[in-house]
This record gives C-alpha cells, sequence and structure tokens, in this order.
C-alpha cells in the first residue's frame, strides 16, 4: 500500500472511531439471518461489492418498519450497534452501508439504490415505514437522497439539511434534527429545523449534551418516538393510548429541563414544535404550569439578543478560520492570498480557550464548537492534500495549523509528523514525532506499520520515540 494511502486511512482512524478496529470478518451473503445479533457484512445480491451490516429485532412482524443509517466513515457496524436495543424496543430492522461515506455524492447515493431494494427484496419490509438516517456528511445527504429518490422521513444527526437544497426544495415528509450542543454544527441543525418548519414539513429539534459524533440512545429513542407520532397521525400506524401518554409526558420533561437549565432560546424553539405538534394540549394543567414558566417581555428580548450575540460570534469565528484556510490554499498555488502564522493560530486558540473554560455554560459549549469547528477543519483540509504524496508538504501546512492552534494535541503533531516524513522532511518529522509523543501519543503499531516513516527506520532517535510509545 502506498504509504500516502495508508496515511490517510490512519487519519481516518483516528478521527472517527480515536483508533483503528478490526472487526472479526463474521458475515453472511445468503440464507436465514439470525435474529437478535449483529451481523457485520451482508452482500447485496444484485451486486456483492455493496455491503451493509444488519440487525433484526428478535420479535417477528409482518411487514416491519426498517431504519437505514448512512455513516460517513463507512462504518456500517457503528450506528446498528449503537442501537440495537431501540431495534428490540421499536421493531426496526437496522440496516447501515458499509460503502457510502463522506467524499462524492455517488458514494452514498449507489449504496443506497443497491441496498434499499436488497433489503426489499430479502425481508419484505413496509416501505411506507422506511427511514432514513445519517450522521454528519451522511445526514446531509440523507435529506437530499430522500427528496430525489424517494420519500422517506429522515432523522439527521450532527448536520443539516443538504446545502444543495433548501426545505422548501427537499419536501420531506418528516424531519428531526438531533445535534450535540458541544457540535460544530449546532447552528446548522436549529436552523435547518426551523427552516423545514417554515416551509411546512413536520419538523422536530433533538439536543443532548455531545459532541460531533452519533447521539446517546435516549436522544435517538425520542427521535423515534416523533417518527411514531408521524406515522400514527397519518394511520400508518395505532399506537395505545398508553405510549401518547409516555411520549407526551416525556416531551413535557424535556421542556421542563430547558427551562431549569435556563435554556431559553432552545425552550422558545421547542415553544414553537410544540404549537403545532399534535399531542400538544395547552389546556393540560402541567403543560400551562411549564409554559407559564417561558420569559417574557423584556427578559425574553434579553435572552434573544444574548443568544444573537454567540450566534454571530460563532458566524464570525467560523468566517475567520475559513479565510485562514484559504489563505493556505491560496499560497499553495501561488495565487494572491493571505497565510496567516502560527502566532494567529495560537491567539485562536486561547480565545476559543477562554470560552471553554467559562462558568457560563452556554457560553463554554459555544467555545467548544468553535474547538470542534477548528481542528476538524485543519484535519480534512490536510487529508484532502494528503490524497497526494507529492502533497504531503502543503498538507503539513495545515496539520501545522492545527499543532499551533492545539500545541497539546498528540493526533495533530502525529499527522504533522507523517506528512513531513513522506515529504522527505525527516528532521521536521522526527521532531513533531517527539511532540506527539510528549502529548501522549501512544500507537507504537501505527508508527511501525506505516510505511510513511520508512525513512526514519534507521534513526536513533525515532527507534528511541518508539520505544517511548511501548513503555
Amino acid at each position: 500500500m502506498p504509504p500516502y494511502k495508508l496515511i490517510s486511512t490512519i487519519i481516518w482512524a483516528i478521527y472517527l472511531t480515536g483508533w483503528i478496529y478490526a472487526g472479526d470478518g463474521s458475515g453472511t451473503t445468503e440464507g436465514n439471518f439470525p435474529r437478535g445479533t449483529l451481523i457485520d457484512t451482508v452482500a447485496c445480491q444484485n451486486n456483492p461489492e455493496q455491503t451493509y451490516s444488519l440487525y433484526l429485532p428478535d420479535s417477528s412482524v409482518a411487514d416491519p418498519p426498517i431504519l437505514v443509517f448512512l455513516e460517513p466513515g463507512a462504518r456500517g457496524k457503528l450506528p446498528v450497534g449503537k442501537y440495537m436495543g431501540l431495534a428490540e424496543q421499536y421493531g426496526f430492522i437496522l440496516a447501515s452501508s458499509n460503502n457510502g461515506r463522506n467524499g462524492p455524492a455517488e458514494l452514498y447515493r449507489d449504496a443506497l439504490d443497491t441496498m434499499i431494494p436488497d433489503l426489499v427484496n430479502r425481508f419484505s419490509p413496509d416501505t411506507t415505514r422506511l427511514v432514513l438516517s445519517g450522521f454528519s456528511g451522511g445526514a446531509r445527504y440523507a435529506s437530499l437522497y430522500s427528496s430525489i429518490r424517494m420519500k422517506a422521513g429522515v432523522i439527521a444527526c450532527g448536520a443539516g439539511i443538504s446545502p444543495n437544497g433548501g426545505a422548501e426544495q427537499l419536501q420531506l415528509p418528516f424531519y428531526t434534527g438531533i445535534v450535540g450542543r458541544m457540535d460544530m454544527n449546532f447552528i446548522d441543525v436549529i436552523s435547518s429545523v426551523q427552516k423545514a418548519q417554515l416551509e411546512g414539513t413536520p419538523a422536530w429539534m433533538i439536543v443532548w449534551g455531545g459532541g460531533h459524533f452519533w447521539p446517546d440512545s435516549l436522544s435517538f429513542a425520542r427521535a423515534l418516538d416523533q417518527v411514531l407520532v408521524y406515522w400514527h397521525t397519518r394511520g400508518l400506524v395505532s399506537m395505545p393510548n398508553s405510549e401518547i401518554a409516555r411520549i407526551s409526558y416525556d416531551m413535557s420533561v424535556q421542556f421542563d429541563s430547558l427551562l431549569t437549565e435556563n435554556r431559553y432560546y432552545e425552550a422558545k424553539m421547542m415553544e414553537a414544535n410544540l404549537k403545532i405538534h399534535p399531542l400538544f394540549d395547552p389546556g393540560s394543567a402541567r403543560w400551562q404550569e411549564i409554559i407559564s414558566r417561558i420569559p417574557s417581555g423584556e427578559m425574553q428580548k434579553k435572552n434573544d439578543r444574548e443568544w444573537q450575540k454567540i450566534q454571530e460570534r460563532e458566524m464570525a469565528y467560523i468566517d475567520t478560520i475559513l479565510s485562514a484556510l484559504d489563505g493556505i490554499n491560496m499560497a499553495i498555488y501561488n495565487q494572491l492570498g493571505k497565510l496567516r502564522p502560527d502566532s494567529w493560530w495560537k491567539m485562536r486558540g486561547k480565545q476559543v480557550n477562554r470560552l471553554m473554560d467559562s462558568d457560563d455554560a452556554i457560553l463554554r459549549e459555544s467555545g467548544y464548537r468553535m474547538y470542534d469547528y477548528t481542528w476538524r477543519s485543519c484535519w480534512s483540509w490536510g487529508v484532502s492534500h494528503l490524497e497526494d504524496p507529492a502533497e504531503a508538504e502543503q498538507a503539513a501546512r495545515y496539520f501545522r495549523a492545527w499543532c499551533s492552534f492545539e500545541p497539546t494535541s498528540p493526533q495533530a503533531f502525529y499527522l504533522l509528523s507523517a506528512s513531513y516524513a513522506i515529504d522527505g522532511q525527516e528532521q521536521k518529522a522526527i521532531k513533531a514525532l517527539d511532540t506527539a509523543v510528549k502529548n501522549g501519543f501512544s500507537r507504537s503499531d501505527l508508527v511501525e506499520r506505516s510505511e510513511a516513516f520508512d525513512s526514519l527506520r534507521s534513526e536513533e532517535k525515532f527507534m528511541d520515540l518508539v520505544e517511548k510509545m511501548k513503555d
């Protein structure tokens, strides 16, 4: 394997999972499928190169609903394994492509075009109760695919509606956005839900406490609750009164917790959701008590101004980072652009750290979103250049910006070292790797098997660093 391809693979592993995970290789292509077991690999009958992970709930029902995932790293078993318990609770078949991933849109499109007919042929699901869900780039494409290829409802995690079309163009049956408060796409998902509502799409917003990851099971279960409500109101399922009461009560719990935590903007947005929600009963004593606690008058205006200020600061920060990254790109191609010095990136890091250290939870979460956006952007731009070994020096510029922004990151310095090593800058590579080890990098196995570091293997300092990683 060429060194740059191996490095690119390692980068994906670090970004998406923390470290590389090797599956057990289990799989099946035909015959009966076991229930209650995660099946790593099912090959599509019409195109065996397209595969997906699968979970069939223990209980077998006629015309089951089906939930299809798009995972941005093509790790099909990740969402299927994460939500197996919900499959049992809600009766869904779960399937997730092992081919569709971030990159050219055709990767997602070809995966769904092959996988969905295969699922229909094998399991005869109720196609009126098919839901698409994706994370990050997978979330964006799920919305686009639902509009262009089929009218399926969407549960979008960690990213909003595809920038290729607005909600008025997509015309989704229903749309639920799930996003973490420390996710760089927080504002994006909020805006997408609001836009979908304005255009008449039944939409719901679920916020959880994490970052840019697949959401926790509780948050995803709440999204599935909203799917059931949508189906119930359209006669696709019949929910017992006890289930309706459970979902309604849980919605009130979510709303109450937002007010208790002084998250007034989120509460205001949920109130807008509730006013058009079929289970909302404004005459109930519980809802009246909760809604009475929503700030009004000058207090509401003050809260709105504070949230607007946070949004404007984040958007201005993102524009600044994009401009700086574009400056690196233009400098690479000898075009007119402003290349920011290391000190500029260090200042951005200090700015974000001050927010992340704030005693105010809202400001602290805003800082984490800005941090999340910066390192992931540097990573992404750097990876795009590592696809060509001749551009390793250019890749190093983005990783160097990340190192300056976050000087304690072991991953940033490891990737900088790999870029330098591929480019033949051995001493810079060793120095960067030394910093990575001091910052806590300990994956000697990655360094030992990566061909990127072959030119360093006779260097005594390099050998010492590898041994330190093993200690």
